[in-house]
């Protein structure tokens, strides 16, 4: 497939710099590393945070791919909020603003279905949602959190299987949504037998990170006519 126009590939890897400069931080306030930044003003986690997903947005209507896309777009552009209201709001805030994102690129994935799906793929489909429910419930197993949450991930897992079996490009849309269903395993993990010690806080963002721009790169090349 033909690349993304130039400014959209420019904005994407602007939104990947950003976003590896978010890890960087993210393993400090881990204790693992650069202890030095560990002590950024929230302002400007905060806001680094939202620029990643929304620099992504950007990235994916500057392709000029049509509404399927843009919904993907619109998606990630409700995730930037839903970043910003994860730190200063709490989790049920930032996890209703995810719950719409996911909502967004679900649809734009169910009305693109690919028709000849093999076997494999529809086994890793179906995978993905239980293996996401078993997981975080495993993880919230024993803590003091409620154990119905362990079904939260259903929503983003419901959408990974749309992707999984949508049109839009499997190595960057389908797989990338996949990935983004871990790092809500992760969250979950930090939540109920961490403790919300944040010890994994940096495997929570490298998978959501590197997710989003998966589906990023895939919403942006979706519907372009190979050579």
């Amino acid at each position: 497939m033909e690349k993304p126009n130039a400014l959209s590939g420019s904005l994407w890897l602007i939104a990947i710099l950003i976003g590896v400069m978010y890890w960087v931080g993210s393993l400090a306030r881990s204790g693992l590393a650069f202890e030095e930044l560990a002590t950024l003003p929230k302002p400007l986690i905060v806001a680094t945070k939202g620029l990643f997903s929304a620099l992504l947005a950007m990235s994916v209507f500057a392709a000029l791919k049509g509404s399927a896309s843009n919904m993907v777009g619109a998606a990630l552009a409700i995730s930037a909020v839903g970043d910003v209201l994860l730190v200063t709001m709490g989790s049920a805030a930032g996890g209703l603003a995810f719950a719409v994102a996911h909502v967004f690129a679900g649809y734009a994935y169910a009305k693109n279905r690919r028709n000849n799906n093999s076997a494999a793929l529809w086994l890793f489909a179906i995978a993905v949602p239980l293996i996401a429910v078993v997981s975080s419930y495993l993880a919230l197993w024993g803590s003091d959190q409620n154990i119905l949450m362990s079904l939260f991930p259903l929503i983003s897992a419901s959408m990974a299987a749309l992707a999984i079996l949508s049109r839009f490009p499997f190595w960057l849309s389908g797989l990338g949504a996949a990935i983004f269903v871990a790092s809500d395993v992760l969250f979950l993990a930090d939540l109920g037998f961490l403790g919300r010690s944040g010890e994994w806080a940096y495997l929570t963002w490298a998978s959501y990170a590197a997710s989003y721009a998966l589906v990023a790169r895939g919403a942006a090349s979706f519907g372009v006519t190979p050579r």
